[in-house]
């Protein structure tokens, strides 16, 4: 028998994803994975909703931006006004943060869209968000203690930066193995199975 919540041993931390459980009913982080950029329990948590799209490209948001043939994502319901970057290209961003090894955050917006109009950065180098998730103090705990979130593994770059469908949600899961690889074929409405 499949257990609804495994064992999940793993713990948040920077570089993670999270991976909502499969019945949860919140429109914006249903069947979602957030990269977790930033997670300490007594500060907070913020990272990005890599699954969910926005039906606008990156010249509609940004009148005077260089051509970039990605998907916008909706990082979250966070400053949902503001647009993020995520990137494989520390030698370009001197002031970027890393994620996670070989994935990073940020940088200069000016020497971003110079790169891609040299294209010296192209575009599967680079994934763009509208908004980010953020949790409060222990507020990720929280969930994690009411089962609303699995945890995966630390993530490669290659995973955030080679989906850009919602089978990234499945493919998280079953990358887990186990009983989780399970939880991906749950179906989104049990009623119609």
């Amino acid at each position: 028998m499949i257990s609804l919540h495994p064992e999940n041993k793993e713990y948040p931390k920077r570089g993670k994803l999270l991976i909502s459980e499969p019945f949860m009913d919140d429109p914006m982080f249903k069947r979602s994975v957030v990269l977790l950029c930033a997670h300490k329990d007594n500060e907070g948590s913020f990272g990005f909703v890599v699954n969910k799209y926005v039906e606008l490209n990156l010249q509609e948001i940004i009148s005077d931006f260089p051509s970039y043939q990605g998907k916008v994502a909706l990082g979250g319901p966070v400053d949902n006004q503001s647009l993020y970057f995520l990137h494989t290209r520390k030698d370009l961003f001197p002031d970027c943060q890393e994620v996670t090894k070989g994935l990073y955050l940020g940088g200069s917006f000016d020497i971003l869209k110079q790169a891609l109009n040299l294209k010296t950065i192209q575009s599967n180098e680079v994934r763009f968000f509208l908004g980010y998730s953020g949790w409060g103090k222990f507020q990720l705990k929280q969930e994690l203690k009411e089962k609303a979130w699995l945890v995966s593994k630390e993530t490669k770059p290659e995973f955030i930066m080679s989906y850009n469908d919602k089978s990234l949600w499945q493919e998280a899961l079953k990358d887990m193995g186990g009983d989780f690889a399970h939880l991906a074929n749950f179906p989104e409405d049990p009623s119609l199975n």
